[in-house]
């Protein structure tokens, strides 16, 4: 693993891509998020975050749903010998979408409401050269309520409240 030299200039941006596998209840979602953590003074950081995720595929009645986060917060920075622990609690803003395609009748439909919540999350990130690194982490997401999918008015999926992921990407340190 790479090394800061002494002499050269902190890096104060950690641009993140990220790749997620996460539950919700019995259903398994994947997604991806953008974020970046500014930091203030160390080992503290304010932490912005944009996210995407959806089910891996329609259930059994043609339901699928997608959800889009943006996240505000702060968290700390810890180094661990030649890895960094990065821990982040945020508050989040959730649009929630499920659509539906009936099989048997071929009707469509769709609806979303939007949620509050926060998220809390650590990362483990091990630098590759100054510039670039690698990290793996979890995180779980709590929001304001449980979403109820009703299908020709019978409550048919419940969404939960909250979410737990594994993540992985690369991020990039900028100055």
């Amino acid at each position: 693993p790479a090394t800061v030299a002494p002499d050269e200039p902190l890096r104060r941006v950690l641009v993140r891509l990220e790749g997620r596998s996460a539950w919700n209840g019995a259903r398994p979602w994947v997604g991806a998020a953008l974020g970046a953590d500014l930091s203030i003074a160390s080992p503290v950081f304010l932490a912005l975050s944009g996210a995407y995720g959806q089910t891996w595929k329609r259930d059994a009645q043609g339901i699928a749903a997608q959800r889009t986060t943006l996240g505000l917060g702060a968290g700390v920075a810890a180094p661990l010998g030649a890895v960094e622990l990065r821990v982040r609690v945020a508050l989040e803003l959730e649009e929630l979408r499920a659509s539906i395609h009936q099989p048997t009748t071929l009707r469509e439909d769709a609806a979303g409401r939007t949620l509050g919540g926060l998220e809390a999350s650590m990362d483990v990130v091990l630098p590759v050269t100054g510039t670039f690194a690698a990290f793996c982490g979890g995180r779980i997401d709590g929001w304001s309520g449980n979403t109820t999918v009703r299908v020709a008015g019978t409550p048919d999926e419940v969404i939960g409240a909250w979410m737990v992921s594994i993540a992985a990407g690369v991020a990039v340190r900028l100055k």
